[in-house]
């Protein structure tokens, strides 16, 4: 659309009108990839020569940009593609990733009375903690959580969403915690 907005007669006022935009925001920037990668970075530049906007901010915002490797990886590996996709100086610096807190308490899942609660809690059939903090603090759901949810990167210390592959060695853990 902003395309069509720049190139036609009876959209100029409207682009006289954004003379001097300070902000571009690209929602889902992970699709902008290939030959839409390419229109869309040319269209950036248009909008700049078209508005003025020389200094003109580009944002992208995207929850699935890039998932593997560590914190600091992927950060580069989206500052990358926004100084392709942008044209301008781009650094790790400026991505802005998500903050994490965890919902339960972080457990040993070597200890064996926690594997015990875990035991009795799955073959007892027991109803949920029925306090949030009862539950926040079963071992059960801190299980879940770390399993399935959250876990905290050993170099930083973040907590960070939990990678479907990094779930199987627990999983098979739990496996033994039935038997």
């Amino acid at each position: 659309m902003l395309e069509l907005l720049l190139t036609r007669t009876e959209d100029r006022e409207l682009v006289r009108a954004a003379q001097g935009l300070r902000f571009l925001v690209f929602d889902e920037l992970h699709t902008y990839r290939g030959r839409q990668g390419a229109d869309v970075a040319l269209l950036i530049r248009r909008c700049r020569l078209a508005f003025g906007g020389h200094d003109m901010i580009c944002i992208g915002t995207s929850a699935t940009m890039a998932s593997g490797g560590s914190t600091e990886s992927q950060k580069r590996e989206v500052a990358n593609v926004a100084r392709t996709l942008f044209g301008v100086p781009f650094d790790e610096t400026q991505v802005i990733g998500e903050t994490l807190e965890r919902a339960t308490l972080e457990t040993d899942f070597s200890d064996q009375s926690v594997i015990q609660a875990i035991r009795t809690a799955i073959k007892t059939g027991a109803s949920p903690p029925d306090s949030y903090e009862r539950f926040r603090t079963h071992p059960l759901s801190s299980w879940i959580e770390s399993t399935f949810g959250v876990t905290t990167e050993e170099k930083t210390k973040r907590v960070v969403r939990q990678a479907l592959g990094d779930c199987r060695e627990t999983t098979v853990r739990s496996k033994t915690w039935q038997s």
